[in-house]
């Protein structure tokens, strides 16, 4: 990355509030979404940059911009304020992004209301991650004027033209991993099979042997448990696999991440839902955005497998 477009915080206090909002869109497309509405200069109720994921079902995120400086934090009544767009059919996640910082209050109330928080420390990092372009200006009139580029705002270098399926966790998710390079598939193992089919022939065979007489009945203690455990490890992989195709199927991820998720004991969409994003994102070498979209993609989910039952069950 070339200095001229390194980000400091201070270059981001030098923004107009419609330049942070541009600056903003900028980042979310090169990330992979869609922008929806925005930037609009104050915003629709407080939604000033609207954008969607670009694969089915579509995730729509609403961003509130603050331009503060340092020492103007965001506090509890702000978070509440804009928590409760949520509640909008054409909303399903909101995201604060700030160029100071949170209250204490402000990120404990937004933990517990679902609001997504991005600092000024972490917005920067975002920007030089992705390249983000500052704003052009041209000095005319005696004053200097923000001009926007149409798809001018990111372009990934030459020598990292994959950054955008790198980073897009549903461009992960397509088919076009397999390129021919070798499946990991097995790298992440689902339970005890190996062991399981051991123990079940020990078992099986030690029972015969005592059924025709060949060994003393006595060795059935050691048999039995031999049989009962073999069957148990077989039962637990076969549970194991089925919810990693169910994982698989529904969020439309790799096997990979399928087996990991399962290996990590999260079995289920609902799992999926209550898990920590930063751990999800740690778990699956994601970043932060994407496994937030991936629990919102679960909640989706269910949802409309909640709203769809009601309706059979009235029908």
């Amino acid at each position: 990355m070339s200095e001229q477009l390194e980000w400091s915080l201070e270059e981001i206090l030098t923004l107009t509030p419609l330049e942070f909002e541009e600056t903003i869109a900028a980042l979310w497309t090169a990330m992979g979404y869609e922008v929806v509405r925005g930037p609009v200069g104050g915003g629709d109720r407080g939604i000033n940059v609207l954008v969607k994921t670009k694969q089915e079902p579509p995730i729509t995120c609403s961003i509130q911009a603050k331009l503060y400086n340092p020492g103007h934090r965001v506090g509890v009544s702000e978070v509440r304020e804009y928590a409760s767009l949520a509640q909008r059919s054409d909303i399903d996640v909101v995201i604060i992004v700030t160029s100071s910082s949170f209250t204490k209050g402000a990120e404990k109330e937004a933990k517990e209301l679902k609001v997504k928080l991005i600092d000024g420390g972490r917005l920067v990092a975002l920007f030089n991650k992705y390249n983000i372009p500052k704003p052009v200006r041209l000095a005319g009139s005696g004053e200097t004027t923000s001009i926007t580029v149409p798809g001018a705002y990111w372009k990934p270098p030459a020598e990292e033209s994959h950054v955008q399926e790198k980073h897009n966790f549903y461009d992960r998710a397509q088919p076009q991993l397999n390129k021919g390079e070798p499946k990991q598939e097995d790298n992440v193992p689902l339970g005890h099979i190996g062991w399981g089919i051991f123990l079940l022939l020990i078992g099986i065979g030690g029972i015969s042997s005592v059924a025709d007489g060949e060994a003393s009945w006595p060795y059935l203690f050691l048999f039995i448990p031999c049989l009962l455990i073999g069957i148990g490890f077989v039962i637990d992989y076969f549970d194991k696999l089925y919810a990693v195709r169910k994982l698989r199927i529904y969020l439309s991820i790799p096997d990979l991440d399928a087996r990991r998720l399962v290996a990590a004991g999260i079995w289920s969409l609902e799992e999926v839902v209550q898990a920590d994003a930063s751990s999800l994102a740690a778990l699956l070498q994601l970043s932060l955005s994407d496994a937030i979209l991936l629990k919102e993609r679960a909640r989706n989910i269910l949802k409309t497998q909640t709203t769809d039952q009601s309706k059979t069950e009235a029908d």
